[in-house]
């Protein structure tokens, strides 16, 4: 049963920009980090997005993973499940930009350290992947050509999100369980990309950034 959202007053103003600056931030995040490096560092891209935190630039990896973590802290939802999965999401990307991941020859203290971060990271997409595909979905008004296009967007962009985080724990593990086994050549930075990327749009479309696709 399709859930109907209030009429958009100025609360529900308030929470389309803030939606539109969440997925904002999510969509500039990778192009700024591997761009950034390459014009700034002259350096090539790195293995993987929370890699930048060891590039020139760190201030923009933590910066922008905070200020992503302080707006889904302040978004609410429409349901109570919706407020603590947010809660949840902001609470573990801010953990994923304090605790960096694991370096070239890390300490016991620094692998610890990156087992956080990497338990943080899935449980922020996972969280988002499930806002995504079951609870953007619930809102809208009547079912319309336009809803239906948006539901497909979401729970595609949920989809997407989860997938991307299974494939890379799936390589995590053959690495840990066969030394010997060599993973694709920046594998975690194209499906970490693809994943903030998913992100990214599913909140853009709840923000209604796309004309023609609102009701």
């Amino acid at each position: 049963m399709v859930r109907s959202a209030p009429a958009k007053g100025p609360d529900v103003i308030a929470y389309q920009q803030l939606r539109a600056a969440i997925g904002l931030f999510a969509f500039f995040l990778p192009y700024l980090l591997i761009l950034g490096a390459i014009l700034i560092c002259q350096e090539p891209p790195r293995p993987s997005i929370s890699d930048y935190y060891y590039s020139c630039m760190r201030n923009v990896f933590v910066g922008m993973l905070s200020a992503i973590g302080v707006f889904l802290f302040s978004y609410r939802g429409y349901i109570a499940r919706e407020y603590w999965l947010s809660r949840l999401a902001s609470v573990t990307v801010i953990a994923v930009a304090l605790c960096p991941t694991t370096p070239d020859g890390p300490t016991q203290g620094q692998r610890i350290v990156g087992c956080i971060h990497l338990a943080c990271a899935a449980i922020f997409f996972l969280a988002l992947a499930y806002m995504s595909f079951f609870m953007f979905t619930r809102h809208g008004t009547r079912m319309t050509a336009q809803k239906r296009v948006r539901d497909w967007i979401y729970r595609g962009c949920g989809a997407a999100i989860a997938v991307s985080v299974l494939i890379i724990g799936a390589v995590k593990l053959g690495i840990l369980l066969d030394p010997t086994f060599h993973a694709p050549a920046c594998y975690m930075l194209i499906f970490e990309t693809i994943a903030i990327l998913a992100f990214a749009l599913s909140w853009m479309v709840k923000a209604d950034g796309f004309t023609w696709l609102n009701d």
